[in-house]
């Protein structure tokens, strides 16, 4: 038995979330990862008096929504690369190594929080 590569779930968190939820709508959009998306779903049913919307398409949709202003939350299984900056207006140089931004684009600067790891293992 042989464990397979181990993907850090993330969920990356636009520094401006307090103000997203203060403007008068009161509604959450969090969008991306398909492998977080249950753990999304059980946090929105926690809160169930907030207007939270919750739905998959994958990381590097989550981020362009993010990035592009049209979520609140960003769900990724994977860490930020410089091609999703560029999708969006920013620079390649502007994300390091590590998935983190060096600087904001489009006035969102995300924060990577993991909640969760992911194992997968191959049994022969």
């Amino acid at each position: 038995m042989k464990a397979a590569a181990v993907a850090v779930v993330l969920v990356t968190l636009s520094a401006a979330l307090g103000g997203c939820l203060g403007g008068g709508e009161g509604r959450l959009i969090q969008t991306g990862s398909s492998t977080v998306l249950p753990l999304a779903i059980a946090w929105a049913e926690e809160f169930q008096g907030a207007q939270i919307s919750v739905s998959g398409g994958g990381s590097t949709h989550g981020f362009n929504a993010l990035l592009s202003g049209e979520a609140d939350l960003a769900d990724a299984s994977r860490l930020l690369k410089g091609k999703d900056y560029v999708s969006v207006g920013g620079k390649d140089e502007w994300v390091n190594e590590d998935g983190t931004a060096s600087r904001p684009v489009n006035g969102v600067l995300p924060v990577k929080w993991a909640v969760a790891y992911d194992v997968v293992v191959v049994v022969v």
